[in-house]
């Protein structure tokens, strides 16, 4: 992922943009972020599926049958009440396009997403795309929880910790520190 300079910078292109568009982006990014939500599970949410009140939305996540419960914090709730006050709450897709065209039913799609963060990261000089978004915030989740990887798992919502411990691993590469323990006790 972009690391979280990349993410700050990111966030800083997005405040850059007509007010519609920074308020949308700096939305999409906190909850690719802050939340590690996959792209499809931002682009399902619908008004009614955020509840500020509680600080939650209720996402569609990767083979659920029913949506479940994600906490947000501050930072996020404050984007999402930033977006929709632009946006309004009358029901609908939470993430519409910015565009002129309006077009379908304006929802914004996983690809328009996609197209989002790289557009904003050419515009910042960093290389990103909303799954690095997530990348960077599980790494940034193991590194702040000392490698908790059972709450991170949580944080997550990886079915596996097995998943999640190729994400420790590319962290702290623990292979190469034994690789190195192992070369360190060769008898020359």
């Amino acid at each position: 992922g972009p690391g979280r300079a990349g993410i700050e910078a990111l966030v800083s292109a997005a405040a850059n943009q007509r007010p519609e568009k920074a308020a949308r982006d700096r939305a999409i990014l906190l909850l690719l972020y802050c939340n590690a939500l996959r792209r499809f599970e931002v682009e399902s949410l619908d008004v009614e599926h955020v509840d500020l009140a509680k600080s939650a939305v209720r996402i569609k996540g990767k083979g659920k049958a029913e949506r479940e419960l994600v906490t947000l914090p501050t930072q996020v709730v404050d984007a999402l009440k930033n977006w929709l006050a632009v946006r309004g709450i009358e029901p609908g897709p939470l993430f519409q396009n910015c565009d002129r065209a309006r077009k379908g039913n304006g929802r914004l799609t996983a690809n328009g997403i996609y197209r989002v963060v790289r557009s904003l990261g050419r515009k910042s000089n960093v290389e990103a795309r909303p799954h690095g978004l997530r990348h960077t915030a599980i790494t940034v989740a193991l590194d702040q929880t000392k490698g908790d990887v059972r709450a991170v798992q949580k944080f997550s919502r990886h079915a596996t910790v097995e998943t999640l411990l190729v994400y420790d691993d590319n962290r702290s590469d623990l292979a190469g520190q034994v690789a190195q323990t192992v070369a360190n006790a060769l008898v020359s």
